[in-house]
């Protein structure tokens, strides 16, 4: 199976606000500046498998919550899409088929 990287928002967001460059905790934090809100009020979802322990901490040493799900990074990816699921921001690493998938919901 091929991995690939995966972050992903909802949309309204000017282009380059997030990048696979940047640490999830910088991610985060921008996306936090760019709402108005403290990062301790947004929430990212992650797929919970021991590869993405580095991403749990990173986001949680600047006090964001993480939201995690056991299957499903495409579900966690749309999640972004809608504001009622309070899920801000999406990243891990996972299957490319999937990252497609996501990418072009």
């Amino acid at each position: 199976d091929t991995y690939m990287d995966k972050i992903a928002v909802g949309p309204g967001y000017p282009e380059g606000i997030i990048s696979l460059d940047a640490t999830p905790a910088e991610n985060i934090q921008a996306l936090a500046k760019h709402k108005g809100m403290d990062v301790t009020d947004m929430t990212a979802c992650v797929l919970d498998r021991p590869r993405h322990e580095g991403i749990i901490e990173s986001l949680r040493s600047v006090g964001a919550r993480v939201a995690l799900i056991t299957d499903g990074d495409v579900a966690g990816v749309i999640a972004t899409t809608n504001p009622h699921t309070g899920i801000d921001l999406y990243v891990g690493q996972g299957g490319a088929p999937e990252g497609v998938l996501a990418a072009a919901d």
